[in-house]
């Protein structure tokens, strides 16, 4: 077995934070795409029954990771998050999506224009957004249930909820399936933080 593909295997299933990941890609042990490739993967195999991605934006994420390779080839600082997955709430504008933020009406919105700055700096610092997370509508939910796009199920115990408003990523984040999310937000009030019993932030 390679080297290339040993880590990717530990990316995927044992799991390696997020500056181990960005060290990895730099040092050129490994690709940003195969990292990427690895997340995406893992996704497209558990979200079925986890539900914590609403949109999964896989070519979007290759382009990028392909871009962090090129710049690391061509000698040039990919930035200190280079190669590493990250999803945010559909809380945040995500261009070419709509920001449904857990909404029934919001679906009907025209897609975004652009991409929130949380989005824009990750994105500046070498980081590859792969999709975006189921939540609680309107960030007002404490279980993680949601009647338009289904509830997240913790990682753990299928049978559990993950609690809210940030039910997709305590999900994501529990399965390790990106190594970054979102910072917290004017909606992550206490409560919901509290509840939010599998989420790692």
């Amino acid at each position: 077995m390679s080297l290339q593909s040993d880590i990717a295997m530990t990316v995927e299933h044992d799991g390696l934070s997020a500056s181990e990941i960005a060290q990895a890609v730099i040092a050129r042990k490994i690709t940003a795409l195969a990292v990427t490739e690895a997340a995406l993967a893992r996704i497209a195999r558990h979200n079925p029954v986890l539900n914590a991605f609403t949109d999964v934006t896989a070519d979007r994420a290759r382009v990028k990771a392909r871009a962090v390779d090129a710049a690391i080839a061509a000698g040039q600082n990919p930035g200190p998050l280079a190669g590493v997955p990250f999803a945010v709430k559909n809380l945040f504008d995500v261009k070419g999506l709509a920001t449904r933020a857990g909404s029934k009406i919001n679906r009907d919105l025209p897609p975004s224009r652009r991409d929130a700055t949380l989005i824009e700096r990750m994105e500046t610092a070498g980081a590859v957004m792969v999709g975006a997370l189921n939540m609680g509508e309107y960030a007002y939910d404490f279980t993680g249930e949601n009647v338009h796009d289904g509830a997240s199920r913790n990682p753990h115990d299928v049978t559990r909820m993950t609690g809210g408003s940030s039910g997709g990523p305590a999900a994501r984040s529990a399965a390790l399936w990106c190594r970054w999310r979102s910072a917290p937000t004017p909606t992550a009030r206490s409560g919901c933080r509290r509840r939010s019993a599998v989420s790692l932030d």
